[in-house]
This record gives C-alpha cells, sequence and structure tokens, in this order.
C-alpha cells in the first residue's frame, strides 16, 4: 500500500472513532426524559420534595455576625492534641528481612 493510501485510512478510522465518541458521550439523546417517565409516582415526589429542599439550602445566606455573638465567643476548645507516631517503613510492601 502507498503512504497516502495508508494515512488516507489512518484519519478515516480516527475520524470515524471521533464521531462515535461524539454521538456517545455528547450528543444529548432525550435518554433524561424517558428515565423520569420510568419512574413511579413515589419517586417522583421524593424527588420533588429533593429539589424543593435544595432551592430552599440555596436561598439561605449566612451573614459572618454569628461569629461575634457573645455566646459562639464563649465556646470553649475541647480539642485533644495528639502526639507523634513512629513513622513505619519506607516501602510497606517490602518483603521482611
Amino acid at each position: 500500500m502507498s503512504n497516502l493510501l495508508k494515512n488516507l485510512l489512518i484519519a478515516l478510522g480516527l475520524a470515524i472513532i471521533l464521531f462515535i465518541g461524539y454521538i456517545t458521550f455528547v450528543r444529548d439523546d432525550g435518554s433524561d426524559a424517558m428515565i423520569s417517565e420510568s419512574l413511579s409516582p413515589e419517586v417522583r415526589q421524593e424527588t420533588q420534595q429533593l429539589l424543593s429542599t435544595l432551592q430552599e439550602l440555596k436561598s439561605i445566606n449566612v451573614e459572618g455576625r454569628i461569629f461575634s455573638d457573645p455566646l459562639f465567643l464563649s465556646l470553649r476548645d475541647f480539642r485533644v492534641e495528639l502526639g507523634t507516631e513512629p513513622e513505619g517503613r519506607s516501602n510497606p510492601f517490602a518483603p521482611l528481612q
């Protein structure tokens, strides 16, 4: 085969692979609509509740005034400092000697 024919076949093969990848991963074929149609009414209702709760959570605005509140400032830190642990072997999967 000549070099030109090999290059054309390689380019054609790559074009076919890219086209199949586009169809498989990028193009929206409306499959989400088919999934939502196959859901039971209970699942649809739970999904609607979840979406409405998500919208409520998105609308919450947290202001920084809580951090200057005397009650917040009176909280104590009960953190426990951990000591350093000895290091293990440099390669834990190496055979024991």
